[in-house]
């Protein structure tokens, strides 16, 4: 399966909506209530090369690349977020240099709860007893990098031939990027953790939950 967000534009923390530059100013209307599914990716620090630092030749610093160990701890730290938020995220994982996970909520509130979802997971990451002070020190007290990945999920659906014969199926793009964040580790060779289902499992809401109530 092709990964999604190469479909969609990449946003940073000062990120716009799905429709461009749009006031975020609530009106109480129907619309204004309506929710969004968004494929959000965040990177750790200096795991990506950007454009810009290809066009100046920056040199970046190590790789951030948190073992099994690190990503349960993480995963904990943003399971405590998201529930004390009341955010609905209705799918996650995390890949050693990266998190995917999708976020519904409404169209203005997405690039301040990704704001809090970096900041305070870095803050309580950092200060965690069992991450290693050295390594936090070795990367400037900088657990995410500054840009994060966002694909709009609504907009999109496919439709094509199935491979049993004489039938057709539909699947939307929320389904397959859905598909897509279960499988990463899977693809990236990754071992499997109980434990990280056990704690995500405890701040999934199905999607009924997450769109409707």
């Amino acid at each position: 399966m092709n990964n999604p967000i190469d479909k969609n534009s990449r946003d940073n923390s000062k990120g716009q909506g799905p429709g461009g530059d749009k006031s975020t100013e609530n009106t109480g209307s129907l619309e204004d209530q309506r929710r969004y599914g968004y494929h959000i990716v965040l990177t750790t620090h200096n795991s990506r090369t950007s454009q810009r630092m290809r066009i100046y030749r920056v040199q970046k610093g190590p790789e951030r690349r948190l073992s099994l160990d690190e990503e349960i701890i993480l995963t904990g730290i943003i399971s405590q977020i998201i529930l004390e938020n009341d955010y609905k995220c209705i799918a996650y994982n995390i890949c050693q240099d990266h998190v995917h996970m999708i976020i519904v909520c409404q169209e203005g509130a997405l690039t301040s709860i990704v704001q809090k979802l970096k900041s305070v997971s870095s803050k309580l990451f950092d200060r965690h007893p069992d991450v290693d002070p050295a390594l936090t020190k070795l990367h400037s007290n900088r657990l995410w990098s500054q840009k994060f990945f966002r694909a709009s999920l609504n907009e999109w659906t496919l439709g094509k031939l199935s491979h049993k014969p004489g039938e057709l199926y539909q699947s939307s793009y929320l389904s397959n990027a859905m598909a897509y964040i279960e499988n990463n580790r899977i693809k990236h060779r990754l071992e499997d953790s109980q434990v990280l289902k056990q704690i995500t499992e405890r701040f999934l809401v199905s999607m009924d939950e997450a769109y409707l109530k």
